[in-house]
């Protein structure tokens, strides 16, 4: 008897045991299946069904998640693959979450012309240096504007020439000499990292002063700083997309060397800068016309703190000397691969007055035909900078060709968008310097609203009147005396433009050879 009441109440406990389960194990369900519902209501229901921008076109894997995009970045095929996405989805295209590109120039003009005023997104304030804005890191429309103010005049293109005419045509020289001597001791000259050196060069006397600059095309010392940041130029992505990455013990043993020792570069202009602003400080009875410099000018202003000066300095100095050598690299690359233009080019100078000295002059070289031809040709088919600018849609969300894009969404006009446009560039992927010798007048202005080399409206950049001085100036020099061929090297394979922030040809080299014209 005492046997089978004890299996009774066993039998009892259990029952009891798994009726307080039962419950405990539902909830436990519940809460899992709310969860999971949740995540896929709010990472792929939302972003492709219903969501502020799920009518916007675009891949799929875009609109769910920012590293779909980041993977082509790093990849270095960012600014074809965008391209691709255009010609596939349209004019309008969704890339990441929050983050729009547009491929019509209207559109282009309207999130960048002056009226707009938009604002840039913080992807800009990973370019914040010492601690302060610079004109490319400052994000607010009316913020820059008035920083702008107090920079503008040093590139306006009276005071670029007026100013640093002589010291460009100083620097061609020296780049004259150091190809020769390249040519001489190795049959070959990698044009890429003498062009790197030569506008190296150039900004850094601009900026700093002609005392205080470098000499990278003559000197030995200076130049292995200039080559360690070039070869940096294919890991930019990587820091654009994990900026913090190299800032971790793992991260610095892993990165190659050439990203690691990035800091070195930054640490040398350092130094210049502090050494420009102390001896700028020091000789108060130096004349600013004797001393031009980028600090100079600003000092004279007295609107920046030093800080301030330095930041701008440094900013300007990658900017300007990294995308005027690409531009420079491509031109030649592009004339060694066309002979037929080298000679159309050569002809054309051939009919140029020159000076007591033999040097062209500048103001002919601006109205040369083919020479702006060849320049204008190259740009549209390799813009050098990756033309990541983004801006942000102001309140009340604007609309583009048709397609309503919310407030706050990230917008970017893809230069290479824009510039491989078959409706308005016949065979776009093809460098035909003619199309802008024999365009009608209508068909020219055309052309030239989708050509956006430089930007647009208050954003545009600010040193292109230097820019297009020295590219005028170098190449003039070089096809006027000599022609240029093709080295093993200089393949289509290894020049394809990268989608780094300054563009640069994949094997990071364009080698050529180099003859007198005879």
């Amino acid at each position: 008897m005492a046997h089978r009441v004890a299996k009774v109440l066993d039998k009892t406990m259990v029952d009891i045991t798994f009726s307080h389960e039962q419950p405990a194990s539902l909830v436990l369900v519940f809460l899992v299946f709310l969860a999971t519902g949740f995540i896929i209501h709010l990472y792929i229901l939302e972003p492709l069904l219903y969501g502020r921008l799920s009518h916007i076109p675009g891949p799929r894997l875009a609109s769910l998640s920012k590293y779909y995009l980041t993977y082509h970045d790093v990849s270095l095929r960012r600014n074809e693959t965008i391209s691709q996405w255009h010609r596939t989805y349209g004019p309008v295209v969704r890339i990441r979450p929050n983050e729009v590109t547009l491929g019509n120039p209207n559109d282009y003009r309207e999130i960048y012309d002056t009226k707009s005023r938009y604002d840039k997104s913080k992807y800009f304030s990973r370019f914040v240096v010492y601690g302060e804005d610079n004109l490319f890191s400052t994000l607010k429309y009316a913020d820059h504007q008035v920083m702008k103010r107090s920079i503008a005049a040093a590139y306006a293109k009276s005071n670029v020439v007026t100013k640093g005419e002589e010291m460009v045509r100083e620097r061609v020289d020296a780049f004259i000499t150091a190809m020769t001597m390249e040519q001489k001791a190795h049959s070959v000259v990698d044009i890429f990292v003498l062009f790197d050196c030569f506008s190296h060069d150039v900004m850094t006397r601009f900026l700093y002063g002609q005392k205080h600059g470098t000499d990278t095309l003559l000197s030995s010392q200076d130049r292995p700083l200039v080559v360690n940041l070039k070869r940096s130029q294919i890991w930019t992505p990587l820091w654009v997309n994990f900026p913090t990455l190299h800032t971790y013990w793992l991260g610095r043993q892993l990165l190659p060397k050439e990203y690691v020792k990035n800091g070195e570069y930054g640490a040398d202009v350092t130094r210049r800068i502090e050494s420009l602003m102390n001896a700028h400080d020091a000789d108060k009875e130096s004349k600013y016309e004797e001393m031009f410099s980028l600090y100079g000018h600003m000092s004279k202003g007295g609107k920046l703190n030093r800080n301030q000066m330095a930041s701008e300095m440094f900013d300007e100095l990658k900017a300007g000397q990294m995308t005027t050598a690409t531009t420079l690299t491509y031109v030649a690359w592009r004339l060694s691969r066309s002979p037929e233009w080298q000679d159309r080019l050569r002809s054309e100078l051939s009919t140029l007055e020159t000076d007591e000295s033999g040097k062209l002059y500048l103001e002919d070289l601006e109205s040369c035909p083919v020479l702006e031809a060849v320049i204008k040709e190259t740009l549209r088919l390799h813009p050098a900078a990756s033309g990541r600018q983004e801006r942000v849609v102001p309140l009340g969300g604007r609309t583009y060709s048709g397609v309503y894009v919310p407030e706050g969404t990230a917008v970017i006009g893809p230069t290479l968008v824009l510039h491989l446009d078959p409706d308005v560039y016949d065979q776009p992927l093809q460098w035909r310097p003619e199309r802008w010798l024999d365009a009608s007048e209508e068909e020219m202005k055309t052309l030239e609203y989708s050509f956006v080399p430089f930007g647009h409206g208050a954003r545009v950049c600010i040193g292109q009147h230097l820019a297009m001085m020295e590219i005028r100036l170098l190449i003039a020099t070089i096809y006027r005396a000599y022609e240029t061929r093709l080295g093993e090297t200089a393949t289509d394979y290894e020049m394809h433009q990268l989608g780094t922030l300054a563009a640069v040809p994949r094997g990071l080299r364009c080698e050529l050879h180099v003859d007198r014209h005879s």
